[in-house]
């Protein structure tokens, strides 16, 4: 009886420390696996963005050539269409678009705000469309 009780109590012990372990592991694994999403996803698009900003404010250095400042504009804007995540395509395409409205390049302009106008409909992003609406207005008065 009382060899019975203690492997009754063994094997209560040894299911209770295997489902604790399965538990551990499996917390383990989800915590790990948010972590690694998060390292390997959203950085890149952070930078991915931050270069995009910063070729467009070198294009607004007034010592350049007009043609350099076109070039560096043109960059930010091929960058931005690299960008797999489309609501961060088409804010990198609204901001190039309004910097070649400040730069008065017509026609990249009209390129990069109907890209971006045209991305905003297909998306049903209503401030997109908007911003390029405003864009639009701006660049005809």
């Amino acid at each position: 009886m009382l060899k019975r009780k203690i492997k009754l109590d063994l094997d209560t012990i040894v299911n209770a420390i295997n489902t604790k372990l399965f538990l551990a592991i499996a917390i383990s694994l989800m915590i790990i696996s948010c972590k690694s999403d998060l390292k390997q996803g959203y950085p890149i698009y952070t930078v991915q963005m931050d270069s995009i900003s910063t070729w467009i404010n070198n294009s607004r250095d007034v010592s350049l050539k007009l043609n350099e400042r076109k070039d560096l504009l043109n960059t930010a804007y091929e960058l931005g269409l690299d960008i797999k995540i489309d609501s961060l395509r088409r804010k990198a395409l609204l901001k190039v678009a309004y910097a070649a409205y400040k730069l008065k390049d017509s026609s990249f302009f009209k390129i990069v705000n109907n890209k971006a106008l045209d991305e905003c409909v297909k998306a049903k992003d209503t401030f997109g469309i908007a911003d390029a609406h405003w864009n639009y207005g701006g660049f005809l008065c």
